[in-house]
């Protein structure tokens, strides 16, 4: 039973969707007979009840309702006659949440607080709707428009222009009449109109959508004159430019620029001046003035390593790269994708991460790698897909003959290739673009012992392949760290997937727990997971599930040997050496099977995967190396394939033709009868044909061609 509190608080919850923080419920359900300093106390007696639930987050604690409890709850609310007021104060919750956010989008802390943002995500569509069914639009704009950059910077591209579009569609309303540039600049709602037209022409920017783009930016540039709204100014003139380019008005893109360029001296803000600079280096670049471009781009490059603002830094090295190579400076080129791209691995931005991924890819079609550039190609495609970006329009004259000539340089294998590149994960590509085959050298490709200089580069080092072993800070973590198995385990099952939902972790680890305690087990090793890594946001969780966050900086041995091997594959044919090298650094981190000591079968499916792999390496290593008369190392690799695999004639054979071409013609035939003498032993069979024929050939003496 619950008492008159209890009850109160109980359905006032229900106004939440996708679950509250402690903040948000005092502030939304604190009042009307409930002190806000209650709040709390009745919260706890809730769980103790089983009607709430505390959920541990990344962003901090959490509470939330099992969904037919809220249901249950909504339906009390709804007959309540604090409905309505609950909803507004929803609604302003949310709106001082959002706008508390605003400042820190331009600056490093914008991840940290997308993720705070992100769960209360469900919240604000709820709200929106709510908005929407009352007819209250400009209440509807004001919360469209504040979620303006959450939605852009975090890749809600179509979800947010839809949202947008209809909260500025509301015709014959007040809405409609504010946008009129008649009305005078003391009306309501004109400087929250003018930022979403502004939103909506970002969004569709990014998307490729540069004819409505243009309009809503000019529009949200008219109300910003007319309220000489300087801030406001900047931005939509900024992006006003990329647009304006986009449609090839290279005259119209200057008189932006410039315009940008004045406001941020009168503003007397860093990061805006260095905006100015990529502005006008784009106008210099579209009009093929690459020295003027260059040394505009260097201008703002300068004022963000100052700044110390990898998002803005991100920006204006991906402009530069791209300006090296509409000069044919590809190796300045490859310079600054490297560094965009180590940037874009701490920062999850799928956006930047494929445009710098392309340009890399442009570097190395032209330099004769039409393998390497169709894989990066084909992830950057397959991350612009996730948000629904599309190449920017002044970008495709290099874009477009590049993808047309790996295309046609690669013929009919291209379309595997380029299936490989599109199943890579963000961080496969970014670390298959920073290997040596790119020109570029990443210091951990090497399996990294413990030592201070490691220690400060990666807070975690991950070794799954032999004994399983995690380093924080460049000390391993021992099992009392860990508390029990399972939370290790947890980690390395996340590793093992892009997302995994509750349900998902839960028939892999405790397959008869009920749901209730299958909830309790999965948040209590959860727990101990992030305490023993050192922080929370080492697992994040979104609507899709749960993620090891492989933005922050880690080393998994599991990544680094299939980005080697990857690499390895590319070269085989066209640069032997190279794929050599690549193939004796995968093989030395292969220290033994994946989690070789783990006693679960969770892991058995990846665990094969990469023991095939392994073997598959140590055969074309065998192969290449004998290829290049180096006999005696290619049948030390297949002697060491063997131990891996008794039975694995292929390698085998090649031992047996290593032998003959260094003149061991009768030490081949012994071999082969010791393989007769394993096969019927283990598996009670004779070896295959092409296995005999190696051997009649050797017994002739024919080793001409073998």
């Amino acid at each position: 039973m619950l008492d008159e509190g209890e009850r109160a608080l109980f359905r006032r919850l229900a106004v939440f969707a996708g679950g509250w923080t402690l903040e948000a419920a005092e502030a939304v359900c604190g009042g009307l007979g409930i002190d806000r300093g209650d709040v709390l106390n009745l919260l706890a007696q809730l769980i103790d009840k089983s009607l709430v639930v505390m959920v541990e987050h990344s962003s901090g604690t959490r509470y939330r309702m099992l969904e037919l409890v809220r249901q249950y709850a909504g339906a009390r609310l709804q007959i309540s006659s604090e409905c309505a007021e609950l909803q507004r104060a929803h609604v302003a919750y949310l709106l001082r949440l959002l706008q508390s956010a605003e400042p820190h989008f331009s600056s490093s802390a914008r991840r940290a607080w997308l993720a705070r943002l992100e769960p209360d995500h469900d919240n604000v569509r709820a709200a929106l709707r709510w908005a929407a069914a009352i007819g209250d639009a400009p209440l509807q704009l004001r919360l469209a428009s504040a979620c303006c950059s959450f939605w852009g910077y975090s890749g809600y591209w179509n979800e947010g222009r839809g949202w947008l579009e209809a909260a500025l569609s509301h015709n014959g309303s007040e809405i409609a009449d504010y946008r009129d540039l008649d009305q005078p600049a003391s009306c309501p709602l004109q400087s929250v109109i003018g930022k979403a037209l502004y939103g909506i022409g970002w969004i569709a920017w990014w998307q490729g959508d540069l004819i409505p783009a243009r309009a809503w930016l000019e529009q949200s540039l008219a109300l910003w004159r007319k309220l000489d709204d300087l801030d406001g100014l900047g931005h939509a003139l900024f992006f006003l430019g990329y647009a304006v380019l986009g449609q090839g008005d290279v005259v119209g893109a200057r008189p932006l620029a410039e315009e940008c360029l004045a406001i941020a001296r009168r503003l007397g803000e860093p990061w805006r001046l260095g905006f100015a600079f990529v502005g006008l280096g784009n106008v210099a670049r579209a009009q093929e003035r690459y020295a003027e471009a260059l040394g505009c781009y260097e201008e703002s490059i300068a004022l963000f390593r100052e700044l110390g603002e990898p998002w803005t830094l991100v920006v204006a090295l991906g402009e530069l790269s791209n300006t090296a190579l509409r000069q044919g400076d590809y190796d300045r080129a490859v310079l600054h994708c490297r560094e965009s791209l180590k940037l874009c691995a701490s920062l999850d931005d799928t956006w930047s991460t494929s445009r710098c991924l392309e340009d890399m890819a442009i570097a190395l079609c032209r330099q004769g790698d039409a393998t390497g550039a169709a894989r990066l190609f084909s992830a950057a495609e397959a991350l612009r897909e996730t948000i629904g970006a599309a190449v920017p329009e002044f970008h495709r004259p290099d874009y477009a003959p590049a993808v047309a000539q790996v295309r046609a340089a690669l013929g009919p294998i291209g379309a595997t290739i380029w299936a490989e590149g599109r199943a890579m994960t963000p961080e496969q590509a970014i670390a298959f673009a920073l290997l040596p085959g790119t020109e570029c050298h990443v210091p951990s490709v090497e399996r990294p012992r413990s030592s201070s200089v490691l220690a400060t580069q990666y807070e975690l080092r991950i070794f799954a392949l032999g004994s399983a072993r995690v380093e924080r800070g460049g000390q391993s973590l021992a099992a009392a760290d860990w508390g029990y198995a399972q939370p290790r385990d947890l980690l390395f099952h996340l590793l093992c997937h892009r997302r995994r939902t509750k349900e998902q972790i839960g028939l892999d680890f405790w397959p008869d727990a009920a749901p209730s305690q299958l909830r309790s087990n999965f948040h209590r090793t959860l727990h101990h997971l992030r305490q023993a890594l050192g922080r929370a946001d080492w697992v994040v969780r979104d609507q899709a599930g749960y993620a090891f966050n492989r933005g922050l900086p880690y080393w998994y041995d599991v990544e680094v040997f299939e980005a080697h091997l990857h690499t390895a594959h590319q070269n085989e044919n066209t640069d032997p050496a190279r794929a050599i090298g690549h193939l004796e650094e995968a093989l030395g981190l292969y220290q033994g099977d994946y989690l070789q000591e783990n006693a679960d079968d969770w892991h058995f499916p990846r665990q094969r995967a990469l023991r095939e792999r392994y073997q598959g390496a140590l055969l074309l290593l065998g192969k290449l190396l004998a290829g290049g008369d180096r006999h005696a190392e290619a049948a030390a690799v297949y002697r060491r394939a063997i131990v891996h695999d008794s039975l694995l004639e292929e390698a085998h054979r090649g031992l047996m033709r290593c032998y003959a071409r260094q003149g061991e013609r009768g030490q081949a035939l012994r071999h082969y009868q010791s393989l007769v003498e394993t096969l019927r032993a283990e598996i009670d069979a004779d070896p295959a044909p092409e296995t005999m024929v190696l051997y009649q050939q050797l017994r002739s003496g024919e080793t001409a061609n073998i």
